[in-house]
């Protein structure tokens, strides 16, 4: 199997584990946030729901700005509604997915640049930037939102294996 299959099929099985926890999103704590430096409970699910948009900037582009010279900064996405939340996940997960269809593993070994007002932040292997801004990212997000969730009583899945909540019915 290509490498870029594999990233694929890793980011199909991921992603499902990351919508079936954002589906248990409460919307009635929706501006709730465990701590005055954190994301609030909305703010980190509509993350979850953008940040796989880099996936298909990474594969399509060469680079991205994120303060384009002479434009506006580029900005995420805040959505007051976890359908919301979650139809942008949805779109950004098929987006990437296919991506990854128009993709070889040789674009994996491209270099990939991020930008703000056209100086570079980083350049990288596109492999790289899709392991660890958007698979990795998602994950690291994921298990983020299980925190909020449990301090908000809400029961957990497995992701790996079972929970606590499992345990106890």
């Amino acid at each position: 199997m290509s490498l870029i299959n594999m990233m694929a099929q890793e980011l199909q099985l991921e992603g499902q584990k990351t919508r079936m926890l954002m589906e248990l999103v409460p919307e009635e704590h929706w501006d709730w946030k465990p701590h005055p430096k954190s994301y609030t409970l909305g703010q980190l699910t509509t993350h979850l729901g953008h940040l796989l948009s880099w996936g298909g900037h990474t594969l399509r582009r060469e680079e991205l700005d994120l303060n384009p010279p002479g434009q506006e900064p580029l900005k995420g996405p805040r959505y007051d509604s976890l359908a919301d939340a979650l139809g942008l996940f949805d779109t950004n997960l098929q987006d990437c997915l296919e991506a990854f269809k128009e993709s070889k593993d040789e674009d994996l070994n491209k270099t990939w640049t991020l930008l703000s007002g056209g100086h570079t932040i980083l350049a990288m292997p596109r492999g790289a930037i899709l392991r660890s801004f958007v698979i990795s990212h998602m994950i690291h997000h994921r298990a983020q939102l299980g925190v909020y969730l449990r301090l908000k009583d809400v029961p957990l899945p497995p992701i790996y294996g079972p929970t606590a909540d499992e345990r106890a019915m």
